[in-house]
């Protein structure tokens, strides 16, 4: 996948990947729960046309979708310089666009093709654009930023105190059984070493 700066990022690890899979659906299905009462309120209690009434569903949907995967499913993508508000432009244009036109196309479709209550016929539309979704939020919504450092690898790193006393020492070299290499950056750095 390309980060901003055009290099490669490295592909998420699977099980990492699969945790996240299962966190997306996880906020999918409370914000399908909300599309569905947002929707069964415009259509049955306000008496708003079903397409009109599906997009405004939608939207709410959306918004409770982004606050959920911004802490949660992406919360350690670092959101970059234009912060949370462009990411929330990405996720209306992307992820948003996504699920309002597959929602309001294939939920009339269901409905007359199957002959079932336009709630039903919504539910099965959502569950038909949720991976086109997850995907579209993972490469262009919360792709991981150029020189950005997210909680994880934040977590991996040596205190900063370290790191500045392996710049001064330069290459000093240790056994062989030093651990691994802990950070990548300026140099290698571990706590027994430094490249």
């Amino acid at each position: 996948m390309e980060i901003a700066d055009g290099r490669l990022a490295q592909p998420a690890p699977p099980r990492r990947m699969t945790r996240r899979w299962c966190v997306f659906n996880a906020v999918g299905v409370m914000g399908a729960t909300l599309q569905l009462l947002v929707l069964t309120v415009l259509i049955r209690l306000l008496g708003i046309d079903g397409p009109v009434a599906t997009a405004l569903a939608v939207e709410a949907a959306i918004l409770h979708n982004f606050l959920w995967h911004e802490r949660w499913t992406w919360g350690e993508r670092d959101a970059g310089a234009g912060g949370r508000w462009l990411r929330l432009a990405r996720f209306n244009l992307v992820a948003g666009a996504l699920s309002i036109t597959t929602n309001v196309v294939l939920t009339a479709a269901y409905a007359e093709a199957f002959e079932i209550d336009y709630v039903l016929a919504n539910l099965l539309a959502i569950g038909s654009c949720s991976i086109l979704t997850f995907l579209a939020s993972d490469r262009l919504v919360f792709r991981p930023l150029a020189g950005a450092v997210g909680r994880d690898a934040k977590a991996d790193r040596p205190p900063p105190e370290m790191e500045t006393r392996c710049r001064r020492l330069g290459a000093a070299r240790a056994p062989e059984s030093a651990p691994p290499p802990r950070t990548q950056g300026l140099g290698t750095c571990t706590l027994r070493r430094c490249e």
